[in-house]
């Protein structure tokens, strides 16, 4: 699971809009429960569960996110 720590926009500029979008869609989803699956996001968002963990481990990295869960299969 991942909840919200934070909300910062990114720089402005070509790559970087995409990127603040796309972390911005991300927060988005997590704002009204705190936390969520990184396969719900995905889903929520139409990528892959790889993908969404790939930005959510970037987010986490700026301090934007926490990755508060981690379960055993």
């Amino acid at each position: 699971m991942i909840a919200v720590e934070g909300r910062t926009r990114a720089d402005e500029g070509g790559t970087q809009d995409w990127w603040a979008d796309l972390h911005g869609e991300i927060l988005d989803c997590l704002a009204p429960g705190g936390a969520l699956a990184p396969a719900e996001i995905g889903r929520r968002l139409g990528m892959s569960e790889a993908a969404a963990t790939s930005c959510l481990a970037m987010l986490a990295q700026e301090g934007r996110v926490r990755i508060c869960l981690v379960e055993r299969t």
